[in-house]
């Protein structure tokens, strides 16, 4: 008896892991479902460099994608109607996105609307972060609040290209500062070097070079006043 109930539970849990493989596979790496009452052609889906992935097809309810890279980057999700770009405004039609298999439903109204994003935690996350520097701002934080708080959140998206607009955000608050520069470079320093090359976000070339000054010649400079006129 015993032995006959143990064939049992093992073949359920046979057939549960087959089920949820078969599942799997018949996902893509991007799986995009919409709806929508616009009038839209093609879709078109890149990286934000656009030199690794671009993928350009025929619209419908339904796309999956298998893209040439693991996915880990902001992406452009385009729509056109005989050659031009309808809907989804540059602002909303770009999304943070790492993991695999990942699903994205939503809408189009004027504007791709998303409703869910699964597989990727990344989007999330982003929009957690906006909504919190944001706060940091009404709430008239310090800078030392506001640096640590940008420093964190690189740390938390050390392993991915999020963490470099984040960097952008430091530098330009610190510019003027070489000891939270150095601050910073001694934390991204370790990251990979495909972060560290990142063909659109390239910070670290950017940090490197404020690093790099040790003077600055002011009566070497041309300065434009407010009515456009260049002076000494």
């Amino acid at each position: 008896m015993k032995k006959i109930l143990f064939l049992s539970l093992a073949f359920l849990i046979f057939s549960c892991k087959s089920e949820l493989k078969k599942e799997n596979n018949d996902l893509a790496d991007f799986n995009l479902y919409l709806q929508t009452k616009e009038d839209i052609d093609t879709i078109m889906i890149t990286d934000i460099s656009q030199n690794r992935e671009v993928h350009k097809i025929a619209y419908k309810d339904t796309i999956k994608i298998n893209f040439k890279d693991s996915i880990n980057d902001l992406y452009n999700v385009w729509f056109f109607k005989n050659g031009k770009m309808v809907s989804s405004p540059m602002q909303y039609s770009q999304l943070w996105l790492n993991g695999k298999n990942i699903e994205i439903k939503g809408t189009i109204d004027k504007k791709l609307i998303i409703d869910t994003i699964i597989g990727s935690d990344l989007y999330y996350n982003t929009k957690r972060y906006q909504t919190e520097y944001k706060s940091l701002y009404k709430t008239n934080a310090d800078s030392s609040e506001i640096n640590t708080f940008l420093l964190k959140n690189i740390q938390d998206n050390f392993d991915n290209p999020f963490s470099l607009p984040i960097m952008s955000t430091y530098i330009f608050r610190n510019q003027n500062n070489k000891s939270k520069l150095k601050e910073l470079h001694q934390l991204v320093n370790k990251q990979s070097d495909l972060l560290k090359n990142h063909s659109f976000f390239n910070y670290h070339k950017e940090l490197e070079k404020k690093l790099r000054i040790t003077e600055l010649d002011i009566d070497s400079l041309d300065l434009q006043q407010k009515t456009g006129q260049i002076v000494e």
